[in-house]
């Protein structure tokens, strides 16, 4: 890695290496959101509405992520607990 410093730290590659940590969990989400877009869509307007109410949090889009997965992970355990209730036992 020790030749390849002056190439990763140029000033002209910097935004991309800012942008790695949510693409890598932005891909990894996708592959649930996927199966029920429900999921996703609250914690996308959530987000949405935050960032436009603060705009000094899009420079801290890596940090947002974890509230952004909370969000997330108990909408998914609301659909579950109705699913559950409706079925009238465990979820299938």
């Amino acid at each position: 890695m020790v030749p390849l410093q002056p190439v990763l730290q140029n000033p002209a590659l910097q935004p991309a290496f800012d942008n790695v940590v949510p693409a890598l969990f932005g891909a990894m989400a996708y592959k649930y959101y996927r199966k029920n877009m429900q999921i996703a869509v609250f914690p996308l307007i959530i987000m949405s509405v935050l960032f436009i109410l603060v705009p000094s949090l899009i420079g801290s889009t890596s940090f947002m992520i974890v509230p952004s997965g909370a969000i997330a992970v108990g909408v998914a355990y609301l659909f579950y607990k109705k699913k559950t209730t409706a079925d009238g036992g465990e979820a299938k």
